[in-house]
């Protein structure tokens, strides 16, 4: 994969959009600009972008059901698949309950 460096117009890599990129996108420390590498910051551009395309991703899954829920005025539910998977509670008396917190206690004191 070839990393998205900002350059300029000669091909060189632009130095004011790499400081942009690491203090404003990256929120690093300015001192950060000194200490990275460019295979790291690499690293950082690729986690970026990566994030960003999951954040879309997303979003375009979030549109396309509300757009499907207006069309067909029936209830749509996002995410059916993690309630499939999600362990069942089970309820604990106030008895067991003053227990489990007595049993904490004695650990952290």
């Amino acid at each position: 994969m070839v990393l998205p460096y900002p350059q300029t117009s000669k091909g060189y890599i632009d130095e004011k959009e790499v400081f942009k990129w690491v203090i404003g996108t990256f929120r690093l420390p300015l001192n950060y600009l000194d200490e990275l590498t460019f295979a790291e910051l690499g690293w950082l551009v690729e986690n970026h972008l990566d994030q960003e395309q999951q954040h879309y991703e997303i979003l375009a899954h979030v549109v396309s059901v509300g757009y499907a829920r207006t069309q067909t005025k029936k209830k749509i539910k996002l995410f059916q698949e993690e309630k499939k998977h999600r362990p069942k509670t089970q309820k604990i008396s106030k008895e067991e309950r003053l227990q489990k917190l007595t049993e904490l206690e004695d650990i952290f004191q």
